[in-house]
């Protein structure tokens, strides 16, 4: 794909137009080399699980992981500057262009650029001050291993489905891509059934960056699945630890605890559950969890 693209002529287009200092002009360019190598990448069939560069040429098959890694390579060979945007469930990459925006961009989808605003980012710096599109453009220039997390204002944007809308921790690429594949090998050693194996993959990842909440939840789960609950419970706290605001290890967490006689404290799980949920994305799994709280009133 380098040589389909032209990616060498690419560039040293984009050199030159970076030597007239046009901030403008390198931007646009900027944005036309990444829309060219989205537009590529998009063409791909998708299919869970294909993250491996030379098998996505080979098979022609893709999935996010495998988007933002091929998208993700190409862009750097181009001379872009970019992050590696980690969501529940999603990958995606965010451009950072010459005049300080921040794209959205899906490389699963021909087309999908949204651009960040301070009024769609909830977050804050360790001042306690609101994190805004320059903090991300700082950070993009000096990336620290834990990442930058933040979310998104759902009130400012019709895009997003389910907890990509709302979580997202950026990474430096080739960083974020080890956890994101070591993830994405957990996940489909855990759909395969192969636990034990998937229980190791979760826990490279969680070496990779002990401050990433998302593995602790797929190592719960799994956990969980073994019947070894009182290590799911654990896992499940670090996660939630880690990030609070994500609710969907809270109903892992009730389960987990519900499993180990501890009704009490599962109801209090599946409650924090309820309340963070999205009302209207989370309702098959706000209306399960109020079952479960029903059942577990009911038993005492």
């Amino acid at each position: 794909m380098r040589e389909a693209l032209w990616i060498d002529r690419l560039k040293i287009e984009l050199e030159a137009v970076r030597q007239s200092g046009d901030m403008a002009e390198i931007s646009a360019k900027e944005r036309k080399i990444a829309d060219k190598i989205q537009t590529a990448v998009s063409y791909f069939s998708y299919k869970s699980g294909a993250n491996n560069p030379s098998e996505m040429v080979a098979n022609q098959y893709i999935n996010c992981v495998g988007a933002s890694t091929l998208g993700g390579a190409l862009m750097r060979e181009a001379g872009l500057n970019y992050l590696l945007g980690d969501l529940p469930g999603h990958s995606i990459l965010f451009l950072i262009t010459n005049d300080g925006h921040v794209e959205w961009r899906d490389m699963l989808n021909c087309g999908f650029n949204k651009d960040l605003t301070d009024e769609i980012i909830l977050g804050s710096k360790k001042n306690g001050l609101p994190l805004t599109v320059a903090d991300i453009v700082a950070f993009s220039k000096k990336p620290t291993p834990q990442g930058l997390m933040f979310d998104l204002n759902r009130n400012k944007i019709t895009w997003g489905k389910g907890g990509q809308g709302r979580h997202v921790t950026v990474f430096e690429p080739e960083y974020g891509q080890q956890i994101q594949i070591l993830n994405n090998m957990g996940n489909t050693l855990y759909n395969l059934g192969r636990y034990n194996e998937a229980v190791e993959a979760f826990r490279l990842s969680i070496a990779v960056n002990p401050k990433y909440a998302y593995p602790y939840c797929g190592l719960a789960v799994t956990l969980n699945s073994l019947g070894r609950y009182k290590e799911a419970v654990e896992a499940f706290r670090l996660s939630v630890a880690i990030n609070p605001k994500y609710a969907h290890p809270y109903y892992g967490l009730g389960n987990a605890l519900d499993s180990l006689g501890r009704y009490n404290e599962a109801v209090e799980a599946y409650q924090k559950f309820i309340d963070l949920a999205d009302k209207r994305e989370d309702d098959k799994w706000i209306k399960r969890a109020e079952n479960k709280i029903a059942k577990l009133k009911e038993n005492k």
